[in-house]
């Protein structure tokens, strides 16, 4: 048995919320009972496996998440990481229906970076996208952005974020960006070195 047999379950149990504007959005995971019933360590794994780790907010520049504060380690929502998130898509003709809408697919890659023998190097993992034209917003799931019409999936991996309502009747509520400090993810590389050289941890 998988170490980590409980996240398709849990996965499939989560509801996520995308409230966007024609300049910004936030996703967030709802809030359910159900999933409150289980172990919390059990729902953060998850939520870490499938890609998701906090709120996220967005506007026509940048990607916007919570993130550790390497002067303050046990702060787990110490400052705002800035991110780009240049996933340089290609279009393709391919369409299919979801709901009422016509989307297109597109695909990409997003890069991550990961530290061997001291070096700071980068991976790219194949991305997936169906957009709407017909909804001309610049917006999708958790980190996703600038293809020219609203993300209806994303697909990384065997992780699959999907449309299941679409409602325009209300006014999105879109929370503001937490008065905290706003770094690059490069600067953030930085006190990261430099908290392990403090600490003589090779790095």
């Amino acid at each position: 048995m998988s170490a980590h047999s409980f996240v398709p379950k849990i996965a499939s149990m989560m509801t996520f919320k995308l409230e966007f504007t024609a300049s910004r959005s936030l996703f967030t995971r709802v809030k359910s009972k159900e999933i409150d019933k289980l172990a919390k360590a059990d729902v953060r794994s998850t939520e870490t496996l499938i890609g998701y780790r906090d709120s996220t907010w967005q506007d026509t520049a940048y990607c916007y998440n919570f993130d550790r504060d390497m002067k303050n380690p046990l702060d787990k929502k110490g400052l705002m990481l800035k991110t780009n998130n240049n996933f340089d898509w290609k279009i393709s003709a391919e369409t299919k229906q979801i709901g009422e809408f016509i989307c297109y697919k597109a695909t990409g890659n997003r890069e991550t970076s990961y530290i061997e023998e001291g070096v700071t190097k980068i991976k790219k993992r194949l991305v997936i996208a169906w957009f709407c034209p017909d909804i001309p917003v610049s917006f999708g799931p958790i980190y996703t952005r600038n293809l020219p019409g609203l993300i209806f999936e994303f697909q990384e991996g065997g992780t699959l974020y999907g449309l299941k309502e679409l409602n325009f009747a209300s006014k999105p509520e879109i929370a503001p960006l937490p008065n905290k400090e706003i770094i690059t993810k490069e600067e953030w590389r930085t006190r990261l070195y430099e908290k392990a050289k403090d600490l003589n941890i090779p790095y």
